[in-house]
């Protein structure tokens, strides 16, 4: 299979797992919406909802461009025997992404300061592979003013 076709496997399984993580917590537990976002209230939660659409528009721009445009720069960083860079931290950053909410809700449910931890490290976890992502398709193209050519585009 072309890394290209386990890049596609990787965003559907993992965002399947981001989405069904969300609409499990959101839906079993409704009691805990609130607290999910931290005490963020009003003008902020709009914001940053709305900056989370934006984000998810970004990512399925990304992977357009990594299936159909870039996909013969993108997938040369090559970490542990072959395996993509590329995909390797998409593996890391969907996980990561699909388990802040489950392991926060069992934080809310059992006051265990563990859950707090593990939830901590997840987010932390997806944002350091987001920014590495990013510095890899920043630098894999053949020609980095055709960076700005695709990026700009999407802004």
């Amino acid at each position: 299979m072309s890394p290209q076709s386990y890049f596609l496997l990787i965003n559907s399984i993992g965002g399947l797992a981001v989405l069904g993580s969300y609409a499990a917590g959101l839906g079993f537990f409704p009691e805990y919406r609130d607290g999910l976002w931290g005490g963020v209230r009003g003008t902020w939660k709009t914001a940053l909802t709305t900056s989370m659409l934006f984000a998810t528009a970004g990512y399925l721009v990304f992977c357009y461009f990594a299936l159909f445009r870039e996909s013969d720069y993108l997938f040369r960083a090559n970490i542990f025997a072959e395996i993509p860079a590329v995909n390797l931290l998409i593996v890391i950053f969907l996980s990561s992404a699909a388990l802040w909410m489950p392991t926060l809700i069992t934080y809310f449910l059992t006051g265990n300061g563990l859950w707090w931890f593990l939830t901590l490290i997840s987010l932390w976890i997806t944002a350091i592979a987001l920014v590495t992502l990013t510095g890899i398709v920043s630098s894999s193209s053949h020609d980095s003013i055709a960076n700005i050519d695709w990026i700009a585009p999407t802004i």
